[in-house]
């Protein structure tokens, strides 16, 4: 029992070096990419490409947080198979780095999906837009170009008791963090909506709008 709780408490250790280098990755991550809106212009087109918002850092707190079962359950399969060699301490720090690894993969991926992240820029003209799938959209067919929040829409439980309460807290705060990164910028054409860029700032979504109508005929106000 000593010996699993002190992978417990390795693991925090590491989840607080974790912490500092995703948010130090995460700036250098932005800086390589460039600023948080790039505009170019080429034959009449212009091109609009955008860096997503980076997500809150608890995401990845509690990703590794999570992963600290698996480092448990590591750690215990170490003490099984060697006894009292350094063998669990291996297995259990493996396991958790694995764990977290791809935990927070897949919640970064689920994120960005929710946020309606476009890998791709889109273009614009006098000729239309260009989505990011490479769908030509003329200006006669455009009715709006709108601004929107994919989080908008939530609904948080606030209130409780006890561990309740701290959740539903938490749940909230996190829902605020997540909305300042979840602003969207599409087009309604055809009967339809489709999203140009997504996990946005606030400011962003208003300077890529502000890009776009004034480039396009009878949206210039």
């Amino acid at each position: 029992m000593i010996k699993l709780l002190a992978i417990i408490l390795l693991g925090f250790g590491i989840a607080l070096a974790i912490r500092h280098l995703s948010s130090r990755a995460a700036r250098n991550n932005a800086e390589r990419h460039g600023p948080p809106l790039r505009v170019t212009e080429d034959h009449g087109w212009t091109t609009i490409a955008t860096t997503p918002g980076p997500l809150p850092a608890r995401v990845t707190v509690v990703s590794w947080s999570l992963a600290l079962f698996a480092g448990w359950v590591g750690g215990a399969l170490g003490l099984k198979v060697g006894g009292d060699s350094p063998l669990f301490v291996i297995t259990g720090v493996a396991a958790w780095i694995g764990a977290g690894l791809l935990f927070t993969k897949l919640f970064k991926a689920g994120h960005d999906v929710n946020r309606k992240v476009q890998s791709k820029p889109f273009q614009v003209s006098a000729q239309g837009l260009r989505l990011p799938n490479g769908t030509l959209v003329a200006p006669g067919q455009i009715y709006a170009i709108r601004c929107g929040n994919t989080q908008s829409g939530r609904t948080i439980v606030l209130g409780g008791v006890g561990a309740v309460a701290g959740v539903s807290q938490m749940a909230a705060v996190t829902a605020d963090l997540l909305t300042r990164v979840s602003h969207t910028v599409e087009v309604e054409h055809g009967g339809m909506s489709s999203v140009l860029a997504g996990g946005l700032t606030a400011a962003q979504a208003h300077a890529v709008a502000a890009e776009i109508t004034k480039r396009l005929p009878g949206f210039n106000l």
